[in-house]
């Protein structure tokens, strides 16, 4: 069960770190068009 909770932190972490990161990506970018794709994108699968 503790491995489980561990595995769990860890995996959060990690598509934290991942998501942040494709953001200021996005907005480095400065493309609208990008920035649209990329709000839906985590629209789906943030939800």
């Amino acid at each position: 069960m503790r491995c489980l909770l561990i595995s769990l932190f860890n995996w959060f972490k990690f598509y934290f770190l991942i998501s942040t990161n494709v953001c200021d990506l996005v907005r480095n970018l400065n493309f609208q068009e990008s920035d649209l794709i990329f709000e839906s994108f985590f629209h789906v699968f943030g939800s």
